[in-house]
């Protein structure tokens, strides 16, 4: 994954009344700076006294090996305010809504897992996770 999305992450919680952290197992950091999306950094390339935000519960991550994998589609809808929301097909029948914006700052070579509550997403070449999602529950028309 990019440098520069730690590093935009970490600006954005700089400046967030919002920002979370939960240190990881494997020595990495989970760190969430609007409450919607959260990416996974490794220590050496935290910058932040990381000791200053909230601590997030571990169970944020409770399931993360029980989701099943996600279908990124070309399905999108415009919801207000100026929202652009991609749609994620489950398996089954089902299907969530993440903000567009959220997929584009992942980028490419990312797979996603995950359910109706949250969204894991995982690098394709080593399965490792490298964020989170929070979907976005649309009204039925």
């Amino acid at each position: 994954m990019k440098n520069n999305i730690f590093i935009k992450c970490q600006q954005q919680a700089m400046t967030s009344d919002h920002a979370g952290v939960l240190k990881l197992d494997d020595g990495r950091v989970l760190l969430t700076a609007d409450g919607f999306t959260a990416v996974v950094i490794p220590q050496e390339d935290l910058m932040l006294d990381v000791s200053r935000f909230v601590c997030l519960s571990k169970r944020v991550l409770d399931g993360m090996d029980k989701v099943s994998e996600l279908k990124l589609t070309c399905d999108c809808k415009y919801t207000t305010p100026n929202k652009i929301v991609r749609r994620l097909k489950l398996d089954s029948d089902k299907s969530v809504y993440v903000n567009d914006k959220y997929i584009k700052f992942f980028g490419t070579g990312v797979s996603y897992k995950g359910d109706e509550w949250k969204v894991f997403v995982f690098e394709k070449d080593s399965n490792k996770l490298i964020g989170l999602i929070l979907p976005i529950h649309l009204k039925e028309d």
